[in-house]
């Protein structure tokens, strides 16, 4: 234990600095200290039950997380906040501490302390932050840098904390596109990829304000789903992509084998539409009111868009035939219902190609195993 005087000389430097902050912020801003910090001190994860409380003898309490048989022995603070975990967990599922735990330059901790790692969350210069091994030199305290303008600790915290949700397998949920996006660069940096990737699968049912952000940020959603190695969260943005797409993007310069996927994606469906207007153009042998039907539904057909951009046209001729069918219909029935096919997985709104939202797209885009711009076969990256 630190002596009262040592440990007062070791935070006035801090209190100050917290006082004259106060003094001077309106509390209204985004970026200011009383809102960054009521931002953090509301989220919760209790609902998870992913957590035993641990008492703490000031600041934020601290997170346990529990492993049946073990006691943590590692104890991490990220800015405001402090997780307690164990080092067998950590070394098993990131990289990064199964090299760091015991390297050299990790000072033990205190002896009087329950932990035998202790680490800190310190800035580097350019910005960003990283974990080290905290002092336990008295005359040597640990002091975190400051953050810099505009930065916000909250969103770090939170992605982290859910990082260590992934590798406890534990429930958690993404709340939106950027918390997945910080999320991947705390997994790429503390090298547990494959672990953050794998929890997906069943944490992508319990992120529906993530999912309903898909749709607007498909190209965006599609790279990190590459970064993440990911087939279900690829596939769902890829239809996206497929659906809204009108020419060569930019986003794809540099990705190759973005650029190979979502083509050949692109034409599976154009392949699709060509399969759908020649059962179309042999429909209008049957004549009467099928001949009918097909003209009257042409005039909602706009020249200036995309023939994959016209779903309405084709989703207006199956609702009406699929509910009056004449005889000899059952080859073009069959060739709309497979370009109206919905291939989302993640979405539960049950939205259809043709209508509302997807009137102008096409919701059939798929691919392969073997062309999704990774190897399949690698389990560590």
């Amino acid at each position: 234990m630190f002596p009262p005087l040592e440990f007062a000389k070791m935070n006035l430097a801090f209190y100050v600095d917290l006082i004259q902050a106060l003094e001077n912020d309106d509390g209204h801003t985004a970026n200011s200290p009383v809102s960054s910090a009521k931002r953090i001190t509301s989220f919760n994860m209790s609902r998870n039950g992913s957590w035993s409380q641990i008492s703490s003898s000031g600041g934020a309490v601290p997170k346990a997380f529990n492993a049946p048989g073990m006691k943590t022995d590692v104890r991490i603070r990220v800015f405001d906040r402090e997780f307690h975990c164990h080092s067998v967990v950590l070394r098993l599922y990131s990289a990064f501490f199964r090299t760091f735990l015991d390297s050299s330059d990790n000072q033990s901790a205190n002896r009087e302390s329950q932990f035998r790692y202790d680490y800190i969350s310190v800035m580097d210069p350019d910005g960003g932050w990283g974990l080290e091994a905290a002092r336990t030199d008295v005359h040597s305290p640990t002091i975190l840098s400051p953050l810099k303008d505009g930065m916000e600790a909250s969103t770090d915290e939170v992605a982290f904390e859910k990082l260590l949700c992934a590798m406890y397998h534990k429930k958690y949920s993404i709340n939106s596109l950027r918390e997945l996006s910080d999320m991947t660069r705390l997994a790429d940096f503390y090298c547990c990829l494959p672990t953050f990737s794998t929890s997906l699968y069943s944490e992508l049912w319990y992120s529906p304000l993530l999912i309903a952000e898909i749709p607007p940020n498909c190209n965006s959603t599609l790279l990190l789903a590459q970064k993440l190695r990911h087939p279900l969260l690829f596939r769902e943005a890829l239809v996206h992509v497929v659906c809204q797409w009108k020419g060569y993007s930019r986003f794809l310069e540099g990705h190759y084998g973005l650029v190979c996927a979502v083509t050949s994606a692109y034409n599976r469906v154009c392949e699709r539409l060509l399969a759908a207007n020649q059962e179309l153009f042999l429909a209008m042998n049957l004549g009467g009111q099928v001949r009918a039907d097909i003209c009257a539904a042409t005039s909602d057909i706009e020249r200036s868009e995309l023939p994959s951009q016209n779903a309405h046209f084709y989703r207006h001729l199956f609702n009406q035939w699929e509910v009056d069918q004449e005889e000899g219909m059952e080859s073009i029935l069959e060739a709309l219902r497979g370009l109206l096919e919905n291939n989302l997985v993640l979405e539960r709104k049950g939205g259809l190609a043709g209508e509302a939202e997807y009137k102008h797209g096409f919701l059939c885009a798929e691919i392969s195993d073997s062309e999704l711009p990774w190897n399949m076969e690698e389990e560590d990256w």
